[in-house]
């Protein structure tokens, strides 16, 4: 029992002597600090506004009028409604004259992005360090003082409805890709895609604030629209802080027309100049067409009826043909249509046969007529003389179509009240 009070009594006095060491020493650097020794401050670049999302720079400060022994820290701070990036990872050295003295002097830019408008304040930021003085080295903490600065939303154009972003540098870019089943083919057809990857690089900004809606949404009739992310990265390269990103847009179309793939539009503002700047990315008109396969699918109705309409249309036209050959076998035809068949063969001993019958229906035996038309007793004569009589070495013209054609109206109307029989 003893020995155990006798331990916590000595881990009790190391406690102690730590802390007044502690204290002592931060009594050492504050000294320093009041006595212009050791110096810890924090700016900005600039006292004027800033805008939402732009970049702003502190710029953390130590000095010492004789050097350091130890590697300076700075305490990471928050701020709120502001996003704090990691400070740059190596301080940047120098020597300045100041008052009369050389001091050595170390710096760390720490990056933030405001997330709201409005005043900001960034909280004294804790600098832990350590320095040689005359007789020994001296370690402590030492704070900056609180900043306050205003953000403001400069443009009407930087709302969500918008794709926007603040910065003095900003490259957009696409290109095209085209997914074909068929290689060869230099049209698109339905089935076949589109790959739109746009690209986007920007200085002094974060991936945070890249637009996540490059192309607004809408109705998409007749093609699919899918995303996919390939890149997104923040870089520093000599304090310069690079913002890379690049998306994959894939337009698979599903139906054949005519389709705008729309423009891609980018808000810029400048910091530098305090100016608005729309960058574009220009449309693209395809035109699809259709695959076989997809004909089939769209209009299958269209062609069922179709199909079956010819198909019944042939049954129909097949079963009248066979009735109008057995009526024509049977002579059950009308006369007139037998007649028109015969004058188109030049079937004369047919006609002469039609015209007899057709005669012999009005209730006349026999060609010759007394008829006051002598034009239409010169043809009967000439059918009769060509067919029964012997021409004596003379050429008796056969009658020309239009002649038979004008026998038959003569006989179907012309001769009805003019016939006489005998």
């Amino acid at each position: 029992m003893t020995d155990l009070l006798n331990m916590c009594a000595r881990v009790l006095l190391v406690w102690i002597l730590m802390a007044m060491a502690a204290q002592c020493h931060g009594n050492e650097i504050a000294n320093l600090n009041e006595s212009a020794k050791v110096m810890v401050s924090a700016k900005l670049a600039s006292n004027q506004p800033v805008a939402l999302h732009q970049q702003v720079v502190v710029t953390v400060e130590v000095a010492t009028d004789t050097w350091f022994t130890k590697g300076t820290k700075v305490h990471r701070f928050e701020v709120e409604n502001a996003l704090v990036a990691t400070r740059s990872a190596f301080a940047v050295n120098s020597t300045q004259r100041r008052n009369g003295k050389t001091y050595a002097v170390q710096q760390w830019d720490i990056v933030l992005y405001p997330l709201a408008t409005g005043e900001l304040l960034i909280p004294s930021i804790v600098v832990e360090l350590q320095v040689k003085s005359e007789q020994s080295n001296i370690s402590g903490y030492l704070t900056t003082t609180p900043i306050k600065f205003e953000v403001i939303k400069p443009s009407a154009f930087m709302n969500p409805d918008n794709s926007w972003l603040v910065s003095p540098d900003v490259t957009l870019e696409q290109t095209w890709q085209r997914i074909s089943s068929l290689s060869d083919e230099t049209e698109l057809l339905v089935g076949d895609a589109l790959i739109r990857e746009v690209s986007i690089e920007a200085l002094q900004t974060s991936i945070m604030f890249m637009p996540d809606r490059l192309i607004k949404e809408g109705a998409n009739n007749g093609y699919q629209r899918y995303r996919q992310q390939i890149t997104l990265s923040d870089s520093e390269n000599r304090g310069l802080h690079i913002a890379r990103f690049k998306r994959q847009y894939t337009y698979v179309f599903e139906q054949p027309g005519r389709y705008t793939l729309p423009t891609i539009e980018l808000y810029q503002w400048h910091p530098d100049t305090n100016q608005m700047h729309v960058l574009k990315l220009a449309p693209k008109e395809v035109v699809i067409k259709h695959t076989l396969v997809s004909y089939v699918r769209s209009y299958w109705q269209w062609i069922m009826t179709v199909l079956i309409g010819l198909v019944l249309s042939l049954c129909a036209l097949i079963t009248l043909w066979k009735r109008y050959q057995c009526a024509k076998r049977q002579q059950k035809l009308p006369l007139f249509w037998l007649y028109l068949l015969a004058v188109v063969g030049m079937e004369e001993v047919e006609l002469e046969v039609l015209l007899f019958k057709k005669r012999h229906s009005q209730g006349h035996y026999q060609f010759m007529s007394i008829s006051a038309d002598t034009q239409y007793h010169r043809l009967i004569a000439r059918i009769q003389v060509k067919r029964y009589a012997s021409t004596g070495g003379l050429m008796v013209t056969t009658l020309s179509r239009f002649e038979w054609l004008w026998l038959w109206w003569m006989v179907s109307n012309g001769l009805r009240t003019r016939l006489v029989r005998v």
